[in-house]
């Protein structure tokens, strides 16, 4: 079972520099000693539960998906965690995964991602789904999509043109623009103008893209 908890870092009110910095400092905890979901007795830890799996920025805080025993979802709930829209089911009739295209037979254990106003995600237990994926969002969807995928591009000139696109796409058929697509058309503006001044040459440069983007285009 995954559940969603909520991480206020001391930062002030629109700072978001220091919120990106907060964030990196989660991921990172993740990926060298992925931290557990503690339930608490008194002021002492009383069992650890979960495992944390991502971590993102959502307004003014961070929020950390955990996978957690299904058998303290009650206490979770009491605590403040909440329900993920990524769930496991179990296959009642057989399809394909979204992904990879393999066999969920009748009986198979599956992940359902659930989207607002679109059909449903549904991965076999190898593929995964990440919460960008069930996102409303163009936006969210494509640049989060392209920071996870970073190691997949040739070449940086790729990156610029998907933003490219993606800013053609958000401002596509409108006459006037408001404030979140105009910081979204800033925020990739910006971007582009970064990417650019990296120096290609150097065999590090998907991280230094990597870094760009995400200080950029949340």
């Amino acid at each position: 079972m995954r559940v969603l908890g909520t991480y206020f870092p001391n930062a002030r009110e629109g700072d978001k520099e220091a919120l990106i910095r907060s964030l990196r400092s989660v991921r990172a905890l993740i990926a060298d000693n992925p931290q557990g979901v503690a339930l608490y007795t008194d002021g002492e830890v009383e069992d650890m539960i979960g495992t944390a799996l991502e971590a993102w920025i959502d307004n003014d805080h961070i929020t950390i998906e955990f996978e957690v025993d299904p058998s303290y979802k009650e206490e979770l709930i009491k605590e403040g965690y909440q329900l993920s829209r990524i769930k496991e089911k179990i296959a009642t009739k057989t399809h394909k995964c979204d992904k990879c295209g393999a066999v969920i037979n009748s009986g198979d254990i599956y992940l359902c991602g659930k989207v607002f106003y679109r059909k449903d995600i549904k991965v076999c237990k190898k593929c995964d789904i990440h919460w960008w994926e069930l996102s409303k969002s163009r936006y969210i969807q494509q640049t989060q999509g392209m920071m996870k995928d970073i190691q997949d591009f040739e070449h940086i000139d790729e990156i610029i043109d998907g933003l490219d696109e993606l800013e053609s796409f958000i401002t596509a058929d409108r006459k006037f623009l408001n404030s979140k697509i105009k910081r979204q058309v800033n925020n990739i503006e910006r971007c582009i103008k970064e990417l650019k001044e990296i120096d290609i040459t150097n065999d590090n440069w998907r991280n230094e893209a990597f870094k760009v983007m995400e200080g950029n285009l949340w």
